[in-house]
């Protein structure tokens, strides 16, 4: 028996016998039309989009800044 095995058999032992999932869900109904995102839902996620866009600016602002500050340094 491989490793594997054993390892399965003793994590059969300490939790029970687990149900198999499919990593990827299978939808086989084509009719499901999409619905579109309300608006309300984009009114609170625009907040955290411009929270997350500025921290992003602020970032890359930084590393820039500390890479052209790193232009000056001369070896000795």
């Amino acid at each position: 028996m491989s490793s594997f095995g054993n390892f399965q058999t003793l994590l059969d032992q300490q939790v029970g016998t687990l149900p198999k999932r499919s990593s990827w869900p299978i939808h086989t109904d084509k009719s499901k039309k999409q619905r579109p995102i309300p608006l309300s839902s984009l009114r609170f996620q625009g907040a955290a989009w411009a929270a997350a866009g500025g921290s992003m600016y602020a970032t890359l602002h930084g590393v820039f800044k500390i890479f052209r500050n790193f232009r000056g340094l001369r070896y000795i």
